[in-house]
């Protein structure tokens, strides 16, 4: 997976913005209370995940891997993100972190399919 600064535009829809796309140093800090849980949610409501053209393995500690991304809500994350928190101490950015917080189901739901986006393709 190539390593994006978070909330770098995508490529081909400038509205879409990256999270977690990490290697290297990576900005730390506390979640708030029930961010995972939300978060866990938003991507269970989600009904079209995009397969990725590959597989990426965890660049700190080589334990988890991904081939899956999200994209809701102007923003586009792999499914390493919860990983990334929970055992790296990642802090994503503010504005990823309040949609997560406030999104509804409904909402999720209704955004569905509109939003398709080519993810580069990686193998790492």
């Amino acid at each position: 997976m190539p390593i994006i600064p978070d909330l770098t535009p995508h490529e081909s829809d400038h509205s879409v913005k990256y999270v977690g796309y990490l290697g290297g140093v990576i900005s730390q800090g506390l979640v708030p209370c029930g961010f995972l849980e939300k978060l866990e949610n938003v991507e269970s409501w989600l009904r079209s995940r995009i397969t990725s053209q590959g597989r990426y393995r965890c660049p700190y500690c080589g334990g988890a891997t991904s081939c899956k991304e999200n994209i809701a809500g102007g923003f586009i994350w792999n499914e390493m993100l919860k990983h990334y928190i929970e055992e790296h101490g990642y802090k994503p950015p503010d504005e990823f972190i309040e949609f997560i917080m406030t999104v509804r189901q409904e909402t999720i739901q209704a955004l569905g399919d509109r939003k398709k986006i080519e993810v580069p393709p990686f193998d790492f």
